[in-house]
């Protein structure tokens, strides 16, 4: 849900600067669709190394199949570490803005968040899954 000027309400009311967690977390779906997209074209990569296909350049094919491979692999767990820390940073927002503790989060009650809450790289879920 958007609010004017990009500002949404915080704690008893007040307007807070910055995105809602719902903004967040949107963000974070977008980008694990796009690690999925990632992986199905990871999978269709290698299903071309099993082409019955033999020359000095079906071996320097193969060869680039490995390092595109490699290249999926790691975009999908950097975008998959960002998700894990946008998802913290959602669940850090809404806790800040509960207006059952004005604001005041209580990091005991949500591990993994707090003032090192990008420090676990996304190690810890605390957030609903969506």
């Amino acid at each position: 849900m958007g609010y004017p000027g990009g500002f949404a309400p915080g704690p008893l009311g007040v307007a807070t600067a910055g995105p809602s967690a719902d903004a967040v977390v949107v963000v974070a779906q977008r980008l694990a669709g796009v690690a999925q997209e990632l992986d199905a074209l990871r999978l269709r990569t290698a299903q071309l190394d099993g082409v019955d296909w033999h020359s000095v350049a079906a071996e320097a094919f193969r060869k680039s199949l490995d390092d595109v491979d490699f290249r999926f692999i790691n975009a999908s767990k950097q975008i998959g570490a960002a998700v894990e820390l946008l998802g913290n940073y959602a669940a850090y927002l809404r806790a800040a803005a509960d207006p059952v503790t004005g604001g005041e989060v209580c990091w005991r009650a949500n591990p993994g968040i707090g003032p090192g809450w990008g420090g676990n790289l996304g190690t810890s879920r605390v957030w609903p899954r969506f």
